[in-house]
């Protein structure tokens, strides 16, 4: 899993250098000991760049570092001002991220599932069912039923019509002791 997730990084991060250099990035091998990752001598000058992972609530630093002498030919071809030219302040960059975040947001979609109740029928009586027939559910027609969101149990309704259309009426939000995983 972790395998498929750097080689995904990896071509992103060759997307990013296209425009400074034909730099591809690959994967070679995974270390779990720090101390065998070294590439190149503690005195080697490198290159940093850190972000902000975020997964969930939860939110990590991931830090690149790349040895100077693997990028000497693509920075002596860089002016200072082909450097700084792309480099945007933290400040600059939230409301750009925050607009890119709630455009996607926008464009997701999620089942959203009501639960009018349930039956249960033997194949004979699925058999012999046909327009016209009642099929008695678990609940009544006054009590609220619970609407999923994207498979998950978050809000209290109850089931109605709208201009001609099935419809629900939010009622409340379902508390965490509320909600029974079936």
């Amino acid at each position: 899993m972790i395998r498929g997730i750097i080689e995904r990084l990896l071509g992103d991060l060759t997307t990013a250098w296209r425009s400074i250099g034909d730099l591809r990035f690959s994967f070679s091998r995974f270390e779990s000991e720090a101390d065998f990752v070294q590439i190149a001598p503690g005195s080697e000058i490198v290159l940093v760049t850190s972000f902000d992972v975020n997964i969930g609530t939860n939110s990590y630093l991931m830090n690149l570092c790349f040895p100077t002498f693997a990028l000497e030919d693509i920075i002596a071809g860089l002016s200072r001002r082909q450097l700084t030219a792309g480099i945007k302040s933290t400040q600059e960059r939230v409301p750009e991220n925050e607009q890119m975040v709630r455009k996607q947001i926008s464009t997701t979609t999620l089942p959203v599932i009501a639960e009018l109740g349930r039956a249960e029928l033997t194949v004979r009586d699925i058999v012999e069912l046909k327009e016209g027939d009642i099929i008695r559910l678990d609940t009544r027609i006054d009590q609220e039923i619970h609407m999923s969101i994207g498979g998950r149990k978050k809000l209290a309704v109850r089931p109605g019509v709208v201009d001609g259309k099935k419809a629900v009426k939010i009622i409340r939000k379902l508390h965490p002791d509320e909600i029974i995983n079936e």
